[in-house]
């Protein structure tokens, strides 16, 4: 028992380091981008907020809308309600009336993806924005974007997402644990092996969207955009099509989840996808991390069978902690959250057993977008 642990245990660890070396790299290679807002030539955006039952959320997104520093003529707002219950829609029609921005309202059903479809329909600008209705979006983000594409021609471009709005330990947790996702999907955009991006900030060249909405859009899977989005980009044009916005002033602000009810469905909505991937660098990845972290569970039982055993479960846990500061400590700086790096020890610790239940769990129940 003890040799095919060890020999399991050090073939993990490997597999491990080079897999989050990597991430640190690619994040740590691509230099800071600064929006600059002095370019002459504007490209042109359809900011697409797909929403339901918002109402406790759209005052923050809509103060931050009304502050974008951008010529107004060279961007639109495309909210998509879908089948909101609650009062959404008329905070919305009240910000209308009093507002001089470009702003359309549109009906839909049947889910995000759907809602995003009639969307990317109304969208008359090159690119599309992509936003969640729970952030808070930053004054110069149409600027960083622009800078970002006077050098290439993306077809689709992660942009930085943060947890705001934690006021006790757990809260505190999850904006670490994201913040190491975030940077482990950029740091994979940037290496050339795009993992994943977020919804909430990404932007996609409206052709293309359009060109994918049989396959990204009319799956059967209620969410999943963004992942399968990525997918269909990187199979039809190749990994050097996708980019990742490296700017502070493009940082989209999302609400920390409020409970564990609410963080647990979110992990479980963004897990449930991952029986419809095709295997590839996405899914193998995603292997690997939880086989490394199933591997730290396993040590616990055999530190009370064999002597000889008690090290190797330590030395799994130390190697994890280690490794997992390489690209925690460049990510932090640069979402200027260093004090969460206190918590990465304890993170480590609860890690291996939140991610095999959730990942557990997403295999065996499918979640929708929304409550």
């Amino acid at each position: 028992m003890i040799v095919p642990f060890v020999i399991v245990s050090l073939v993990l660890s490997i597999l491990y380091f080079i897999l989050i070396g990597a991430f640190t790299f690619g994040w740590l290679r691509q230099p800071l981008i600064r929006a600059s807002v002095d370019i002459e030539q504007h490209k042109k955006f359809s900011i697409l907020i797909p929403f339901r039952n918002e109402e406790n959320n759209l005052s923050v997104l809509l103060n931050s809308l009304s502050a974008l520093s951008y010529p107004e003529d060279c961007y639109e707002l495309i909210l998509v309600n879908d089948q909101s219950r609650d009062n959404s829609v008329a905070i919305i029609n009240e910000f209308m009336n009093n507002s001089p921005l470009q702003l359309s309202l549109i009906n839909s059903e049947g889910g995000k993806k759907q809602a995003i479809t009639k969307g990317l329909k109304q969208a008359k600008n090159d690119y599309i924005l992509s936003v969640d209705a729970d952030c808070k979006i930053p004054v110069n983000i149409l600027h960083a974007y622009n800078t970002l594409l006077q050098k290439k021609d993306y077809k689709l471009v992660g942009g930085p997402v943060s947890f705001y709005g934690s006021t006790n330990f757990f809260g505190q947790m999850l904006e670490l644990e994201f913040m190491s996702l975030v940077a482990s999907g950029a740091g994979s955009i940037l290496i050339h092996k795009p993992i994943m991006l977020n919804a909430a900030n990404m932007l996609i060249k409206t052709t293309v969207a359009r060109e994918a909405e049989e396959e990204v859009y009319r799956q059967k899977v209620s969410s999943g955009d963004d992942i399968f989005l990525l997918h269909y980009i990187v199979k039809n044009y190749g990994t050097k099509a996708v980019s990742f916005l490296k700017a502070k002033e493009a940082i989209v602000e999302t609400k920390v989840p409020a409970s564990i009810s609410e963080w647990l469905w979110q992990r479980l909505r963004w897990t449930s996808k991952a029986r419809y991937y095709e295997i590839n660098f996405t899914s193998i990845t995603a292997l690997i991390i939880l086989a490394f972290n199933v591997l730290i569970l396993a040590s616990i039982p055999l530190l009370f069978i064999h002597s000889a055993l008690q090290f190797i479960g330590v030395y799994l846990l130390l190697f994890k902690i280690i490794v997992d500061y390489m690209i925690l400590l460049p990510s932090a700086n640069f979402f200027a959250k260093k004090h969460l790096l206190i918590f990465v020890p304890l993170l480590n610790v609860i890690y291996p057993f939140y991610i095999v239940i959730i990942g557990i769990g997403g295999l065996l129940f499918t979640i929708g977008w929304k409550k």
